[in-house]
């Protein structure tokens, strides 16, 4: 039987533009691969030298998109969940930074950074009922829209979680 991947991804609260709270996620590269071209939080697969799920997040943060480790606050984990395509538990956690970060993406994994004002999340309408086909099922996803990013999936739960905690 195969063995179930913890991981973990970030939700990266930090300033923004104009003093606005914003958070980021990434827009992975084309590659052949499970996650190929999706928007996604910064996160990964826990590593033997990870002392706990914070640290992936952390790091998986810092090599995505260079945050440096020592500057992430984590704040609170949100609900793990089952990711069936890659036969994971994904454990989401929110943590902040008290300065906007210098953000240097990882280029091998990343093809674009998204800045997201927290605002454009609490927004209503920004999120739909999405049918998707995953593996030959046809499933519905709650699905974010912010600019041109379209989230969805593993990335939109927890962000849904989010939403309705701050609501």
């Amino acid at each position: 039987m195969k063995t179930l991947l913890k991981t973990a991804v970030l939700i990266l609260f930090y300033p923004g533009d104009n003093g606005r709270t914003e958070f980021c996620l990434t827009r992975r590269n084309h590659y052949e691969g499970t996650f190929s071209g999706d928007v996604c939080l910064p996160g990964g697969k826990a590593e033997d030298e990870d002392s706990d799920l914070h640290a992936t997040a952390t790091r998986e943060t810092f090599e995505e998109v260079g945050v440096p480790m020592d500057s992430i606050e984590i704040i609170a984990p949100l609900t793990a969940m089952y990711a069936p395509n890659i036969h994971a538990i994904v454990y989401p956690f929110i943590g902040c930074c008290k300065e906007r970060p210098a953000f240097q993406k990882n280029e091998r994994e990343v093809a674009e950074i998204v800045h997201v004002p927290l605002s454009e999340l609490m927004g209503d309408g920004n999120i739909k009922m999405k049918k998707k086909k995953v593996q030959g099922h046809t499933m519905e996803f709650p699905t974010f829209e912010f600019r041109n990013a379209e989230v969805w999936g593993i990335t939109a739960v927890p962000l849904k979680e989010l939403k309705t905690f701050l609501s």
